[in-house]
């Protein structure tokens, strides 16, 4: 396969038929759905069986198949948690073992909106000229390319609190480089935190004109998500949802795995001199039934400590020629520099075991 999508879930994955009907005709397409506790193990297996008459590529990975496949890495099966998100790493890794070009990952609520999804993705692998964007404070929010519903300004989950609603002058010019990754966008639903989501309801109506693809300039950081986001497996070492599921002081951090490992993604893939661009291919997120004061609950650690993280990650000049090699040494930074400076002992704990699952993570990938 060329293209293969990666999807966790606990339910039928039925959004991934959509995609097969309109991509798998004239492209070489496959799926990998990682299982979980909670997912209808036998009516998932009979799903992804059928899946395969649109002639495409598909396998489910249940609890007992992937603890197979994480017995070739050693160590790895431990930094994997149950009921998370984060065992979409695991499709990743099955997915570059059978050699596919680009890995897709997407959340179970994003739905594919017409035929030229793959066309939007295309560009990956290519040095391509496109306008591209620098902030005059290091940051760019994906949700400014939004058309909503309303007037008012909103922020994408990951988003720092300290740098929302302050003057950030936003320099376009013409770019050129290596595109490794392509974050596409969503309609209707927005991935915004839960503080947005309450106090803010917002459905997105689409792309702002002009905004088809932009390029993220060097030294300018955006939140990098799951759920609609295409990269080349060659960039695999720097591609890990991170580990959550931690608690301090009586709250648990979780919903911030995607958006910590695209803070290290972004990091390592200005290091090696490639680009990453946001836009299309839309999706129509239909956001599956969410508690959200349950949702803020779980983001607060995130919101809170994104501050410290993405600052300092903005001062690290990691040492390395390959994305292995930058990312272990961001992994050696994180244990050496950045966990001890927390007073606090679970939060240092759980960095340096950060730093350790990251380090497991590239391992894998030069396994593989």
């Amino acid at each position: 396969m060329y293209y293969c999508f990666v999807v966790t879930t606990i339910n039928v994955p039925h959004l991934l038929e959509g995609y097969a009907r309109k991509l798998a005709k004239n492209n070489k397409i496959g799926f990998i759905v990682v299982g979980d506790k909670k997912t209808p193990h036998k009516k998932v297996l009979r799903f992804m069986k059928q899946l395969k008459n649109f002639d495409c590529e598909s396998e489910y990975m249940n609890l007992e198949v992937q603890q197979k496949f994480l017995r070739k890495f050693n160590g790895l099966s431990k930094i994997f948690t149950y009921n998370s998100l984060q065992r979409r790493n695991i499709g990743f890794l099955k997915a570059a073992e059978y050699d596919a070009k680009v890995i897709i990952t997407l959340d179970d609520d994003n739905y594919i909106v017409n035929e030229k999804y793959l066309n939007y993705h295309s560009h990956l692998g290519k040095t391509v000229n496109l306008r591209e964007i620098k902030s005059s404070i290091g940051w760019f929010n994906p949700c400014s390319i939004l058309r909503t519903n309303h007037k008012r300004e909103i922020y994408m989950r990951g988003y720092p609190y300290s740098k929302r609603y302050i003057e950030n002058k936003i320099i376009q010019k013409k770019g050129k480089g290596r595109v490794v990754l392509n974050m596409g966008l969503w309609k209707n639903d927005p991935d915004a935190d839960a503080v947005t989501n309450l106090a803010n309801p917002t459905k997105i109506v689409g792309l702002k004109p002009g905004y088809s693809n932009i390029m993220i300039g060097k030294g300018t950081t955006i939140p990098i998500n799951t759920q609609n986001t295409a990269f080349l497996s060659e960039i695999l070492p720097c591609c890990y949802d991170v580990i959550q599921g931690y608690s301090f002081k009586g709250l648990r951090i979780d919903r911030y795995d995607d958006i910590w490992g695209g803070f290290l993604a972004k990091k390592t893939i200005d290091h090696m001199g490639d680009k990453v661009t946001i836009g299309q291919p839309i999706t129509n997120h239909m956001r599956n039934k969410h508690n959200l004061l349950n949702d803020l609950k779980m983001e607060l650690w995130g919101m809170i400590l994104t501050e410290k993280f993405a600052n300092w990650l903005d001062t690290i000049d990691p040492n390395g020629a390959s994305y292995s090699e930058i990312y272990y040494s961001l992994a050696k930074n994180i244990q050496k520099k950045f966990a001890p400076s927390f007073d606090d002992y679970s939060i240092r704990k759980y960095f340096e075991k950060l730093s350790n699952a990251m380090e497991l993570w590239v391992n894998a990938c030069n396994t593989i």
